[in-house]
């Protein structure tokens, strides 16, 4: 019944640093970037590829990537890189295991893809609606939320307490029925 979560082995993209080509191509000559992380590279562009120089464990890398431009419909042309290791047109590419990859070779995905969907996201979802747009510190237990009616907290507009109480009825209904089918499943009831 869970969707999700198969992917735990793989990195996720929000950890590593990563080369933008719409902002890193796009400027001309030499500079460096930094990121937060401490690791800092020497950026050399030119007309068809980016050469790289950076630190990648105890050695020095360089390494050049070529560019792909494609043209935009109001006129000018985006910059895209071509992945060192599959050759794949991509925005982005990854620092992993010392050298920039795209997502697909540095074997990375998103952290959502990693988040098991089991029969009590609703439920959490819900919880966090209540807490940070109703402001409820006691929330209801998982048994209790089909049944529960939150009040409009001062100075919230009518048409918006509606529109998040049809969302917080939506996801007490996904977990009814996520609840209802597991607990079918379980006791092999068709």
């Amino acid at each position: 019944m869970s969707r999700g979560g198969q992917n735990r082995t793989h990195g996720t993209v929000e950890y590593c640093d990563r080369l933008d080509s719409f902002r890193d191509a796009a400027q001309s000559g030499r500079y460096t970037a930094a990121w937060s992380s401490g690791n800092a590279i020497v950026l050399t562009v030119g007309e068809d590829a980016v050469w790289l120089a950076y630190q990648a464990g105890r050695g020095a890398v360089s390494e050049q990537v070529a560019l792909s431009k494609l043209p935009n419909h109001y006129g000018g042309a985006r910059p895209f890189f071509l992945c060192p290791g599959c050759g794949r047109r991509v925005r982005f590419l990854y620092l992993r295991w010392g050298r920039f990859r795209c997502r697909h070779c540095a074997r990375l995905n998103y952290r959502s893809q990693q988040t098991a969907h089991d029969e009590f996201q609703p439920y959490r979802q819900a919880v966090k609606l209540l807490r940070q747009r109703f402001g409820l510190e006691d929330v209801p237990c998982p048994m209790d939320l089909p049944h529960f009616e939150p009040e409009r907290p001062h100075r919230m507009r009518e048409a918006t307490f509606f529109r998040l109480k049809c969302r917080l009825w939506r996801l007490t209904d996904q977990y009814r029925h996520r609840f209802i089918t597991r607990a079918k499943a379980f006791l092999r009831l068709k």
